[in-house]
């Protein structure tokens, strides 16, 4: 199956954004936050986000929801980052912690310099939540992307980054764009910032701030 796929390369144009949107879709279906109906009509894309399974969705987001402000939580902080980053290697991916901030990106290690997609979401959480949605889903997202892609296109011209400290105002990214991206070699083509993917109610008092937190 994946050679007849890998022989669509000419029909491959695309595809790294219909994964990002159907994984998405994906993700928000686990929990059955709105009626999922499949929008994929792009055969190869199709096929690829068939292999992604629910168990490995929620095998993520068990494993990083956990409470981990980069300063109140700082010893999870970081194990959420070493973690994330074995994930990108053991996918074939290069990875490197960014700035005093510690984004992490992850490229394919024989990505040309140039135009990229890049795809990203935050992986810390605000103090004291375990940040399951906010940002574990979207991150189970981004890491299943980069497991497909890395399996059927692995010098795709894609960056991926898992931002450090948005919940300090965006300090995170903010410090990626500023100085890392001027001198990285790479032109932003596309963006796909993944927020609280996994699950939302619109049932009046079913959701609640954490402790201490207006909204």
């Amino acid at each position: 199956r994946k050679s007849q796929l890998l022989r669509k390369r000419n029909d491959f144009a695309g595809v790294p954004n219909i994964i990002v949107r159907g994984l998405i879709e994906k993700t928000m279906k686990l929990l059955r936050s709105f009626d999922y109906a499949p929008i994929i009509q792009h055969e190869c894309a199709a096929a690829m986000l068939a292999e992604v399974s629910e168990a490995r969705l929620r095998e993520i987001v068990a494993k990083i929801a956990a409470p981990r402000h980069f300063f109140a939580e700082f010893e999870r902080n970081q194990w959420t980052e070493t973690w994330l980053a074995g994930q990108f290697r053991a996918a074939g991916y290069a990875t490197m912690s960014q700035g005093k901030h510690q984004n992490l990106v992850a490229r394919p290690p024989d990505a040309p310099r140039g135009r990229v997609m890049l795809i990203g979401g935050h992986y810390d959480s605000v103090q004291r939540s375990p940040g399951a949605d906010d940002n574990a889903s979207a991150v189970a997202a981004m890491l299943a992307c980069a497991e497909l892609l890395a399996q059927y296109a692995p010098n795709a011209p894609v960056c991926f980054v898992a931002f450090n400290r948005e919940e300090d105002f965006i300090i995170g990214s903010a410090d990626f764009v500023k100085t890392f991206l001027p001198g990285s070699g790479m032109e932003i083509g596309v963006a796909h910032i993944l927020e609280m993917v996994g699950h939302c109610s619109h049932a009046p008092q079913s959701q609640r701030a954490p402790r201490g937190h207006c909204v």
